[in-house]
């Protein structure tokens, strides 16, 4: 049982050793790209108490990162900073809390607002579409169904000629004899 848990546990290790050497190899294809600390703060334009409280870090962390080396976490948040700061260069510009709080407020009203308005577009778009229904109910209860079905074949029947009429009989008849014949046939094939 030792040797199953030991083997174990020397799984463990060598799994966690292949994740924390794949951490250092992002950590260095990320120095490689943008530079060591100082060339990426500078390259933010932040101090480092800015860039501290942005990272949740004590200064004197900073301090100590310079002097030795920081972990692969913190290379990838900078590396965030950096690809932030390209796509939106106001992104992290020098603005107080309360400032970036009122300009979210406004942008969520003005959001609301086009909401609003297009909540009012559509129940109006709907009331409308239930006045065409109910209008068009009412026609369609006015007319009677059997009595245009009515009117219809007495219109056909008068204006076919004669001569149609009997065709279209005799077809009729035709049709009729076919079906009881394939009956015949039919019940005498199950008879046998």
């Amino acid at each position: 049982m030792n040797l199953s848990t030991t083997e174990a546990t020397s799984e463990k290790a060598l799994r966690e050793l292949k994740l924390r050497d794949q951490y250092l190899l992002e950590k260095a294809r990320i120095i490689d790209d943008i530079g060591d600390l100082e060339s990426i703060r500078l390259s933010l334009g932040l101090s480092q108490r800015k860039l501290c409280k942005l990272l949740l870090v004590d200064p004197s962390a900073w301090t100590r990162w310079i002097k030795t080396d920081a972990p692969p976490h913190i290379y990838q948040a900078l590396n965030w900073l950096v690809q932030l700061r390209k796509t939106n260069p106001d992104a992290m510009l020098s603005q107080s809390l309360d400032s970036k709080v009122d300009l979210v407020q406004i942008i969520v009203k003005k959001k609301t607002e086009s909401l609003e308005r297009e909540v009012l577009d559509l129940k109006e778009k709907l009331n409308i579409l239930a006045g065409i229904q109910t209008h068009s109910q009412e026609i369609v209860s006015d007319v009677d169904v059997y009595e245009l079905k009515a009117k219809m074949a007495m219109l056909l029947e008068l204006s076919t000629p004669p001569k149609r009429k009997r065709k279209v009989a005799k077809k009729k008849k035709v049709k009729a004899k076919k079906k009881v014949r394939k009956k015949k046939t039919a019940r005498k094939k199950r008879r046998r």
